[in-house]
């Protein structure tokens, strides 16, 4: 049987000048093909990029959201494009900006999903918009 050994030191001493994979923040790097040195910290791929710190989150989620009193919908936009087969408007609740008033629909008129974009429109129901109005203070933007 044959024994194959080999010195990790070149790797570790060109990691250190090249101030790469010195701590949790700025580790992105992988042993390539033919034991090239790879820095990933600047891919196109955002996994390959990550740092051990990051948060990995593969679901749908929402990033931002607008409520329209005057048309009475709140527009999600989500982390991509998706088909919805139902919403539980019993999920979403709204906080007042200090946190201390909050608000649970109760039901929904409907919904829409935009598949131009990642974006799903909630349209209130006639007893979640005065519940709204008159439980959080709305200021205009």
């Amino acid at each position: 049987s044959r024994a194959v050994s080999y010195s990790l030191a070149p790797l570790s001493s060109e990691l250190t000048t090249a101030a790469l994979a010195t701590g949790q923040t700025n580790t992105h790097v992988y042993v390539g093909a033919a034991g090239a040195v790879k820095d990933a910290s600047r891919a196109q791929n955002r996994i390959a990029a990550m740092s051990i710190t990051d948060a990995i989150r593969d679901g749908l989620s929402v990033i931002s959201f607008r409520l329209d009193m005057s048309a009475g919908v709140i527009m999600l936009e989500l982390s991509f494009p998706s088909a919805v087969d139902s919403v539980d408007p019993t999920k979403f609740t709204l906080f007042s900006a200090d946190l201390s008033v909050s608000y649970v629909l109760t039901g929904l008129n409907g919904y829409t999903v935009d598949m131009s974009g990642p974006f799903l429109i909630l349209e209130l129901t006639h007893a979640d918009y005065i519940g709204i109005r008159t439980t959080i203070t709305i200021t205009s933007a």
